[in-house]
């Protein structure tokens, strides 16, 4: 009975102690004038930054829970984050997967690649080992949007006479999508028929057949082997018929080895694993938490955008806190509703400065006249800026600095 009975009691403690309110700095130390801040400051907070996407420039609002837990990142790198730590990374640079010739006749081509923020897409070169310009590639419109075509290219003739064109209308894609390419060759050589993410080939011309004496062919994924037109992004599961599976999940020689029969595909370069490389996200507004006047922090400028997340990581400082890069040079957040009447306020900022994070109180402030943060932060050093609250007077200082360092690590 006695055991019961402790049981209910721990019960019932678990269930007070869930049920207990959210009590933040804001709430222990009220009256702030202005709050920003990517961690939660106070119970009554919702949403405390809006990012934009570098690769289509995308807006969306996130909770100091969806920048901590991932959904923040996942925005960022189109829905990418799966990927992370599975796949190869092409750095565009010299990162290539080189196997055998086979024979391109009557054969059907299967790839995956990651539509990246670089749109030249000139991700396989199916050559003969002996001309450079014997080539299956593609290149994307530089300004590919939803309403855009994707168009590819070829040259698999001997003399590099005949190329073939084909294209997909209409094809609804962005940059994180990941395209999915079938291509059939018929018995001479040349491209019957295709499919992009299950949407026909619209268009072929030229018809590019090889001749009998080229048709076998080697196989270069993510550079032209005289080194030009070299991808940066995510290349995959390369099938060809039931000859030839790469899978790809990988950055070593074993993660493209065949899965069907003995051209093993060699890594060249020093490919690193795709962590969300080449997408990026910036604040467009970072929101006000202490409720008051509602103060939020905005930049429509976008190069003028702190960065809140690069190549697919969040931004932290040197404590491991989520923060924002500031290149001093014109990144900025604007406060259009000011500080009027703030005639000698407290300002506590949480900066890095090459790694090393500090909290600076500037005391009795005349910021009345101020709207933007980097004036209010004049004689301050800093690469990246992780919080910054402020209060009318300097009520409560020592505890205040007291609780910012232990939220913050410092």
């Amino acid at each position: 009975m006695s055991g019961d009975s402790s049981i209910g009691i721990g019960i019932g403690l678990a269930l007070k102690s869930y049920g207990r309110a959210f009590r933040g700095l804001l709430n222990q130390y009220p009256g702030a004038a202005a709050a920003y801040s990517l961690r939660k400051l106070s119970g009554a907070v919702s949403n405390v930054v809006r990012v934009r996407r570098s690769s289509d420039d995308a807006e969306q609002d996130f909770t100091a829970a969806q920048v901590d837990n991932g959904t923040l990142v996942n925005f960022a790198n189109n829905d990418t984050s799966a990927l992370y730590g599975n796949k190869m990374y092409f750095d565009g640079v010299d990162d290539y997967v080189s196997g055998s010739t086979f024979n391109l006749s009557s054969k059907t081509i299967r790839i995956k690649v990651l539509y990246p923020n670089d749109l030249d897409l000139q991700f396989v070169q199916l050559n003969d080992n002996a001309n450079s310009g014997r080539y299956f590639g593609g290149t994307l419109n530089t300004t590919l949007d939803a309403n855009d075509d994707i168009a590819f290219t070829t040259r698999l003739t001997s003399d590099n006479s005949l190329d073939s064109n084909f294209g997909v209308s209409s094809l609804s894609v962005s940059p994180g999508s990941i395209l999915e390419i079938v291509i059939t060759f018929n018995a001479s050589g040349g491209i019957d028929s295709g499919t992009v993410n299950g949407v026909a080939i619209s268009s072929i011309t030229g018809k590019s057949r090889l001749d009998a004496s080229n048709k076998n062919t080697g196989i270069y994924l993510g550079i032209r082997p005289d080194g030009a037109f070299p991808y940066a992004g995510v290349i995959s599961d390369f099938e060809v018929d039931s000859e030839l599976s790469w899978q790809g999940y990988g950055n070593t020689n074993a993660d493209w080895e065949d899965q069907i029969g003995s051209n093993d595909g060699t890594v060249n370069g020093s490919p690193a694993l795709y962590s969300g490389q080449g997408f990026d996200g910036f604040v467009a507004t970072e929101y006000d938490q202490s409720g008051a006047v509602l103060r939020d922090g905005t930049q429509s400028t976008t190069t003028d955008q702190p960065q809140i997340v690069s190549d697919g990581a969040l931004v932290t400082d040197g404590n491991g806190n989520v923060s924002t890069i500031w290149d001093g040079v014109n990144d900025d957040l604007d406060v259009v509703a000011g500080f009027a009447g703030l005639t000698a306020a407290n300002v506590y900022a949480v900066t890095d400065n090459a790694g090393v994070v500090t909290l600076d109180t500037l005391t009795a402030q005349d910021i009345s006249a101020d709207t933007n943060l980097t004036t209010i932060l004049t004689g301050i050093t800093y690469d990246k800026v992780t919080a910054v609250i402020i209060y009318p007077d300097n009520t409560n200082q020592s505890a205040i600095q007291s609780e910012i360092n232990t939220l913050f690590g410092i």
